[in-house]
């Protein structure tokens, strides 16, 4: 019963956290570093987990921070209809 308002408010910020990443990342992929990375051999699951998604933080942190409200706002109108 507990896991229904968790999972309405879960997907919408998952969804928005996935619409942040991927063009961060894809940003990121495209710097002058990444080349070298890839001139060195390293695989594609490497370069992204290792070089470019720690770098691609700064942006994803920011659209969590914004989200916090969302949630806050969120889990008062949730608990409420999950409660009747």
């Amino acid at each position: 019963s507990r896991a229904m308002p968790v999972l309405t408010l879960c997907c919408v910020i998952v969804a928005q956290m996935l619409r942040m990443t991927r063009p961060a990342v894809i940003d990121q992929l495209q710097a002058p570093y990444i080349e070298m990375v890839r001139l060195k051999g390293a695989s594609a699951t490497r370069l992204v987990l290792f070089h470019a998604l720690p770098n691609a933080i700064g942006p994803i942190a920011n659209a969590v921070a914004l989200s916090l409200s969302y949630l806050l706002g969120g889990v008062i109108i949730s608990e409420t209809i999950f409660n009747y």
